[in-house]
């Protein structure tokens, strides 16, 4: 009996057929492991490669934009943010957020990011972030890292089309009408626009004769590509003509909001001698030394000549 018990123990110790299972069963489970972690690296080195170039595009689209249109933005940040956001939900991974966005179209504006980074006038940031969750984490057994966010960030300079001065050439005016022309500006400074606009120059046209210019008054003013005509000259646009004065220059300075505004008398005199001749239309007086201060002097002017 005691042999027996010997031989069925010394069986059991040498007996290696169960081996192969569980060595196999535990190689199995180390390669779905590793396998798992090989395909979590590569989606997430896809998913920070495509963030980065949605971000990048978003960053690139936005400066654009911005640049081209700075006063319309320099109260409205949001909105190119929101534009950023428009790339990324259409170019970028799966619920890509802007986390952080600054568009510095002026000193003192938008222009420090959420980490300190001090941007430059013209410079506009973005930071686009996403959750990640990796393949493992799915399989509870296995105690997964657990979500993870991922952020790439971008920054893109323009030139920001907002013009600092106003360059003019006088050529000339012309016309029967006394005008003016003045130019306001919205000044914008430590971070927002004034309270008022500002007057920042006037450009005054006044008739000198209202017949058809002639002679040195027959400037060549340019073309005309839109109706195909080249070297235009005065006598081409009509009868009257006069002087232009006014600034070449205007230093603009950092604006929120810029336009002109043209004023329109009816005649050849300025407001402050608004009356003239009553047959003023002949042609056959210069101005403005035909106009009057008073309607009663222009009248008596008129019944004497």
């Amino acid at each position: 009996m005691k042999q027996e018990v010997s031989k069925l123990s010394q069986s059991f110790v040498q007996d290696e057929r169960g081996a192969t299972s569980l060595m196999f069963a535990a190689g199995l489970l180390t390669t779905v492991i590793l396998t798992g972690a090989a395909l979590d690296y590569s989606d997430g080195v896809w998913t920070r490669t495509r963030l980065q170039a949605a971000v990048d595009s978003a960053t690139l689209a936005v400066a654009k934009q911005g640049a081209q249109n700075p006063s319309t933005y320099i109260n409205n940040v949001a909105a190119l943010r929101s534009f950023a956001q428009q790339f990324l939900t259409a170019n970028g991974p799966a619920n890509s957020t802007v986390a952080d966005f600054h568009a510095c179209l002026v000193t003192g504006g938008d222009c420090t990011t959420a980490n300190g980074t001090t941007l430059q006038v013209g410079q506009f940031y973005t930071k686009g972030s996403v959750t990640y969750t990796p393949l493992l984490n799915n399989i509870a057994a296995l105690g997964g890292p657990g979500q993870q966010t991922i952020s790439s960030s971008a920054t893109a300079g323009a030139n920001l089309l907002w013009p600092q001065t106003l360059t003019l050439n006088l050529i000339g005016a012309k016309g029967w009408y006394y005008k003016t022309v003045n130019l306001y500006v919205l000044p914008y400074a430590n971070g927002a626009a004034a309270n008022a606009y500002s007057s920042m120059a006037t450009w005054t046209y006044q008739p000198q004769n209202l017949g058809t210019p002639s002679g040195a008054a027959n400037v060549n003013i340019g073309s005309d590509p839109a109706n195909g005509m080249t070297n235009l000259k005065f006598s081409q646009l009509g009868a009257g003509y006069g002087t232009l004065t006014g600034p070449t220059t205007v230093n603009l300075g950092q604006y929120a909001d810029v336009f002109m505004v043209e004023n329109v008398m009816q005649g050849p005199c300025p407001p402050s001698a608004p009356w003239m001749l009553e047959n003023w239309n002949s042609g056959s007086y210069t101005f403005p030394t035909a106009c009057y201060a008073t309607q009663s002097a222009a009248i008596a002017a008129d019944l004497y000549s």
